[in-house]
C-alpha cells in the first residue's frame, strides 16, 4: 500500500504555528499604520492581499508599489520569524512519553510527506538519527527533504541557533534510499535561489510561482506522481482545501511516472 500524508497550517497549530486568519490578524496590527494596507487587510486574506500587490509592481515597478509591496512582505517574514523561533524553542513536539502514541513515530509510516506548511516545525523537532524513532520503519536513515541542502554561517559553531541556516537547490532531484522523502510543495521560509531570491509561494498565482523554481516543478511532479500510484492513502491534516491546484490534483490524480 501507498501512503502518503499531506500536511497543512492546520498540523502545525498544534505547537503554536499560525493558521490564514491568524496571519491576517497579525498582519492588521503589524501594518496598522499603513492605511492602504491595513483597508486591503480588512476585505481580503491575506494572500490575496499578497497576489494583488505583487500583480500591482509587476504591471507598474514604481517606488510606491515596492514600498508596499516590501512592506507586506516584510510583515510576512516577521510572522514566519516568530513562529520559527517558538518551534525553535519547545524541546520536542511530543506530548507524552510512550512511543505507542509518539507523533514523530507515525510520521514514520508514510512513503512520503508532502506539506504546504512553509514553517520548520519539522525541520527542529522531527530529527533524521533518532533511531528509536526510525527503528523498524521502511526508512532506517531518517528522512530527507530532497534537492536541498542546509547551508549555516560560516565558521559557525555546530550548535548555531539553526534559525540563521538558509536552505538551498543542490540541483540533484533524485531520492535517496532507504530514506523517507519529505516535500515542501510551496517552498519554505528559509529557502533561497543560488542568486539569493526567496523560494516562498505565497499569494495568488501559485502555480505560476512554482513553475518558476526547478525544484519546486519537480515537487509538484512527485506530487501527482506519489498520487497515481496504485493502492494509494492519502491522508490530509491540517489542510483547509484553499489551494485549487492542490484539490485538482487530489480529486483527479493523473497517471504517469516520476519526472
Amino acid at each position: 500500500m501507498n501512503r502518503i500524508l499531506l500536511l497543512g497550517a492546520g498540523f502545525s497549530r498544534n505547537w503554536g504555528g499560525r493558521l490564514a486568519s491568524e496571519v491576517r490578524s497579525d498582519l492588521q496590527t503589524a501594518l496598522h499604520d499603513n492605511h492602504r494596507l491595513s483597508m486591503l487587510l480588512q476585505q481580503r486574506d491575506f494572500e490575496s492581499v499578497l497576489g494583488l500587490l505583487q500583480g500591482e509592481y509587476d504591471r507598474e515597478p514604481n517606488p510606491e508599489n515596492q514600498q508596499l509591496l516590501g512592506a507586506m512582505q516584510g510583515a510576512v517574514s516577521d510572522i514566519f520569524g516568530r513562529m520559527n523561533r517558538s518551534f525553535m524553542a519547545r524541546p520536542s513536539m511530543e506530548f507524552g512519553n510512550d512511543i505507542a502514541f509518539s507523533i514523530r513515530k507515525y510520521l514514520t509510516k508514510f512513503n512520503a510527506i508532502f506539506t504546504v506548511n512553509q514553517d520548520l516545525l519539522l525541520e527542529f523537532k522531527h530529527r533524521p538519527d533518532d533511531p528509536g524513532i526510525w527503528h523498524g520503519s521502511a526508512f532506517p536513515h531518517g528522512y530527507q527533504i530532497p534537492g536541498m541542502q542546509e547551508v549555516r554561517p560560516p565558521d559557525a559553531p555546530m550548535d548555531i541557533d539553526r534559525l540563521h541556516s538558509k536552505w538551498v537547490p543542490i540541483g540533484d532531484l533524485r531520492l535517496q534510499a532507504n530514506m523517507q522523502p519529505y516535500f515542501k510543495l510551496h517552498g519554505s521560509s528559509q529557502w533561497e535561489t543560488a542568486e539569493a531570491s526567496a523560494m516562498l509561494v505565497i499569494g495568488s498565482g501559485k502555480t505560476a510561482a512554482i513553475n518558476r523554481f526547478a525544484i519546486l516543478r519537480w515537487y509538484w511532479e512527485q506530487f501527482l506522481y506519489y498520487l497515481s500510484l496504485p493502492d494509494t492513502r492519502l491522508v490530509v491534516i491540517g489542510y483547509g482545501f484553499a489551494d485549487e491546484h492542490i484539490n485538482q490534483a487530489i480529486g483527479r490524480p493523473p497517471l504517469g511516472g516520476p519526472g
